[in-house]
């Protein structure tokens, strides 16, 4: 015998829903970016920034970043998030260098262990940020970090 448990149903019907709004927001460019400062603590400027993912779903509202990249892993669309987010924050970074604004500070945005590893990722996605600014970072437990352009 089998019982069914409400919550595991509702949290399966939210999987659900997050996963096929979120092909549409991908194939829609409805995902966002938030920047978080990084600041030097030394000299207190702020020298760089982390783009952070963000995404409002029409029904659900904002879903937090650990629940779209799960989605997007078990969709099959992490790579295609991650290139997403790559090219957003560097074209978000290369119009704040053309108005004059954090033309000395780096670029960090966190992706996925696959994407860092692979070499799918193309040149393009960086090409608007100049070398050695930009920081790739996973959130994987195998995590790597390393910098764009080496």
């Amino acid at each position: 015998m089998q019982v069914y448990d409400v919550a595991s149903g509702t949290d399966n019907g939210r999987k659900l829903q997050v996963s096929i709004a979120l092909r549409e927001a991908l194939d829609a460019d409805r995902i966002t970016l938030g920047y978080q400062p990084v600041v030097d603590l030394t000299h207190g400027g702020v020298v760089g920034v982390e783009a952070l993912l963000r995404w409002e779903h029409p029904d659900l509202g904002p879903v937090p970043p650990p629940e779209v990249v799960a989605a997007a892993h078990a969709i099959g669309l992490a790579e295609r998030l991650d290139l997403c987010v790559l090219r957003r924050a560097c074209t978000d970074m290369a119009r704040m260098r053309d108005r004059g604004i954090g033309t000395d500070i780096h670029l960090a945005v966190n992706l996925s262990a696959q994407s860092i590893e692979g070499t799918r990722l193309p040149p393009d996605g960086v090409r608007h940020v100049p070398p050695g600014r930009v920081a790739l970072g996973s959130a994987d437990p195998r995590g790597h970090r390393r910098r764009a352009h080496e």
